[in-house]
This record gives structure tokens, C-alpha cells and sequence, in this order.
């Protein structure tokens, strides 16, 4: 069984705009950060942090671990309404990744290994006016997760009034930094990008791709093309993949 430390976190630091035991820490909490004032102002802050990173500074703003693969792990947040009326709040984690050295969480709720991992034990709090409720965030780490570190949010989100057909969405988060140990090895993994239609040079219809190896290791791909049309009876395929090759840069 892990220890915990009570700790109220500052979360100004982990406001993420939409664009052997240590001795417990000392520190009194700072009030938490909200989102922008007005109608559906949310603040979100971590309840306690495990004992053994008490004196890691990062771990009293964000959600900070270590784990093995096949780990579980639980944290309290505490979300607030900083305004006089209910909110009704999503809580919900979502993808992050560190870009030019800033920590950027994504946009709506893209997914990613971590926040795939990660799950509320309420998707929605209604938060009395000028109040808090808590929720639980529960990690699972998968047995067969390769090492590395991995990036998302846990975000509290409020929908506001429509004005001129758009939707007013108010959100403020929690980064995760979650470092994967462990011997297992690194996951396989590949994206298709750049997907164009084109007539090579005697007229053939061809389908280009290109295939990006974002893994941890060397891919031996294959597969097949079949097009469809979205109405009527259409078709064509499947056909097979012929795979070349890009030259290497150094």
C-alpha cells in the first residue's frame, strides 16, 4: 500500500489554456488557480501526493509518477466553483505533449497512451456555488507497457451559454507526467500521413501514403487499399500495398 501526504496544490502552475518515505511536506497551499472569471469559472487542485515524492516540487502542482507496468495508482483532485451559481463540471482526461519546451495539452479530448490509462470515478460533478467536490483519478498501467514517459491533463470543464451559435467552453487542468519503468520493450507503432490521389505517368489511378514509423521499433508492414464510395453501390479493391522506401536523413 502506497503513503500519501494531504497537500491542498497550487494549481496556477498546472492551468493549461485551451490555445523509503520523505518527511511530509510543510508548505502551506496557496489558494487554487481558476479558470477565466464569469459564468463557468472552475478551479481544479490535488489533494495529496504520494510520501516517497513529497520533496519533488513538480508533484505538488501536477500529477508526478514513476510506475511499472501492470501498476494502479489513485489520486484525489478537488474541484471548485468560483461562482453563485451550480456548475455542471466534465472531468475527463485528455492527450498532452511537450512541444518547443512548453507542456501542451490538446485540443477537445484526443486521446493518448496515458489518458487511456486514466479514468474518473465521476465523468460529472454538479458543484454548489462557491464549493468543492472531489473525484478520483485512477491510473492502470498495462502489464505489457513499454518504458518511457508519457503526457496528458485531467481536465474540469464547464459549458457555457451559446452566443451567435457558438458554444462557450471554460476548462482549466491537471498535467500528468507519468514515467513507465521496467524491461519491457519498446511499443510498435505508425501513423499514415500525406494521403493523395494521382495518375502515374501512363494514366494509372494511384493512391500515395506516406507511413511514419512513430514506435520504438524497425516495422515490416503490409497491407491492402479498397475504396467505397459514401453513397450508391461503388467500389473498387482491394488492392495490394506496394511499399517503398524514403532515404534516410542524417
Amino acid at each position: 500500500m502506497r503513503s500519501f501526504v494531504p497537500v491542498l496544490a497550487l494549481v496556477a502552475a498546472a492551468l493549461i489554456a485551451v490555445t523509503g518515505a520523505a518527511s511530509p511536506a510543510t508548505n502551506a497551499a496557496a489558494p487554487p488557480r481558476s479558470s477565466d472569471s464569469g459564468p463557468g469559472s472552475v478551479g481544479v487542485r490535488l489533494v495529496d501526493i504520494p510520501v516517497d515524492l513529497a520533496d519533488d516540487p513538480r508533484a505538488r502542482h501536477y500529477i508526478v509518477d514513476n510506475l511499472r507496468p501492470g501498476t494502479t495508482v489513485h489520486r484525489r483532485i478537488e474541484v471548485l466553483n468560483t461562482t453563485d451559481s451550480t456548475l455542471h463540471v466534465e472531468v475527463y482526461p485528455a492527450a498532452a505533449r511537450i512541444t518547443h519546451g512548453s507542456f501542451v495539452g490538446a485540443a477537445g479530448r484526443k486521446r493518448n497512451e496515458l489518458s487511456s490509462w486514466t479514468r474518473l470515478k465521476h465523468r460529472t460533478l454538479n458543484v454548489p456555488a462557491h464549493d468543492t467536490l472531489r473525484d478520483t483519478v485512477t491510473i492502470r498501467v498495462p502489464r505489457d507497457a513499454a518504458p518511457g514517459e508519457r503526457y496528458a491533463v485531467v481536465w474540469a470543464q464547464v459549458r457555457g451559454g451559446r452566443g451567435g451559435g457558438i458554444a462557450l467552453v471554460s476548462r482549466t487542468g491537471i498535467r500528468m507526467y507519468l514515467s513507465v519503468g521496467g524491461h519491457n520493450p519498446p511499443a510498435s507503432n505508425f501513423t499514415a500521413r500525406t494521403m493523395t490521389a494521382q495518375r502515374g505517368p501512363g494514366g494509372r489511378a494511384i493512391v500515395r501514403a506516406q507511413i511514419i514509423n512513430t514506435g520504438g521499433r524497425a516495422l515490416d508492414l503490409s497491407g491492402t487499399l479498397k475504396l467505397a464510395s459514401v453513397s450508391g453501390s461503388l467500389s473498387a479493391g482491394p488492392y495490394q500495398v506496394q511499399l517503398a522506401i524514403s532515404p534516410s536523413r542524417c
